[in-house]
């Protein structure tokens, strides 16, 4: 009787024990498979941001349409997981397909962004800035700056916002000054260059082309040694 008492313990602790490897086997299993999906999904949110990024591109004026098909590889990872197939390998392929395809998407948008933000800086008036202000054209420079830094940058929908509201004030104050002739531009560049500009320095045609034009006002002579 003791030694039947003492078997049946035995198969009790071996059954308990397979039970509790059991456990933690499918403990393991859960905690593999939870973490393939946080990957998952951290990829998938990027690729999401990078479809938000390429319709707000594709949304701009001018812009072609994006044509080309791109594989995410839900379809296959779909088939493969509900025939059962959560393995490592299966997992990592739907990841390389997601990643993949969110830096293609990432990649076309910010092509055609830069193509299409350099066509309209490069139609910004480049000689007209030069009867505005000090203030003015300090202006004038920062937000020439604050697009081409935008340019560069993948673009969320609040850099296109950005870009077009910078964009419009900066062709407006543009377009309300004058075209300049060449020679105009180049007498003030070089007074407004560190080095003083003597009067000597000016032919007569110079000082001419400058009365001629508002800039007149802008312009103060003063003796060096006053």
């Amino acid at each position: 009787m003791t030694a039947v008492s003492v078997l049946d313990k035995a198969s009790l602790f071996q059954t308990q024990a397979e039970a509790i490897h059991a456990g933690r086997s499918e403990r393991q299993e859960i905690e593999r498979i939870a973490h393939r999906r946080s990957e998952l999904s951290t990829a998938l949110q990027a690729l999401d941001r990078a479809l938000t990024i390429t319709r707000g591109v594709a949304a701009l004026e001018g812009i072609a349409p994006f044509d080309k098909a791109i594989d995410d590889g839900y379809e296959k990872f779909r088939r493969k997981f509900t025939q059962g197939n959560s393995s490592n390998a299966t997992f990592k392929a739907a990841l390389t397909k997601v990643q993949g395809a969110a830096a293609q998407r990432e990649a076309m948008a910010k092509q055609a962004w830069e193509a299409w933000v350099g066509a309209r800086l490069d139609a910004l008036p480049s000689n007209r800035d030069a009867l505005l202000s000090s203030d003015e054209r300090k202006d004038v420079r920062e937000r020439r700056a604050l697009l081409a830094k935008i340019r560069t940058a993948l673009p969320t929908p609040s850099d296109i916002r950005a870009f077009a509201t910078t964009y419009e004030l900066l062709l407006d104050t543009l377009q309300q000054q004058p075209e300049l002739p060449n020679e105009l531009i180049d007498i003030l560049d070089r007074l407004s260059a560190r080095s003083p500009l003597m009067l000597s320095d000016l032919s007569d045609d110079d000082i001419a082309l400058l009365r001629s034009t508002p800039v007149a006002e802008q312009i103060q002579l003063r003796r060096r040694d006053a």
